[in-house]
């Protein structure tokens, strides 16, 4: 591995309405946004982007309507079990 690579062990969730989630995005070097744009405790949206030509289970992370970044590829799934609810907090 090298400096820049992540290793991280994921337990497994289950569901219920007061789920916490604490994750990196990536992406964040294509938009600029001030440092303290997002706060603990802020509502994030998340959207399914079928239509991503790039990727077709892409998930974008948004706040207020501006993106903010992309839920990173190895824990897409778990956004896919959750297509139930359409908001996180931060």
């Amino acid at each position: 591995m090298t400096a820049t690579d992540n290793f991280e062990f994921l337990a497994e969730y289950q569901y219920h309405n007061d789920l916490q989630f604490l994750t990196d995005l990536s992406g964040l070097s294509h938009v600029n946004l001030p440092r303290d744009f997002v706060k603990q405790g802020d509502e994030l949206q998340y959207t399914f982007e079928e239509n991503n030509a790039y990727d077709k289970e892409a998930v974008s992370v948004s706040f207020n309507g501006k993106p903010v970044g992309y839920v990173k590829k190895y824990i897409v799934a778990f956004f896919i079990r959750l297509r139930m609810t359409r908001s996180l907090y931060a």
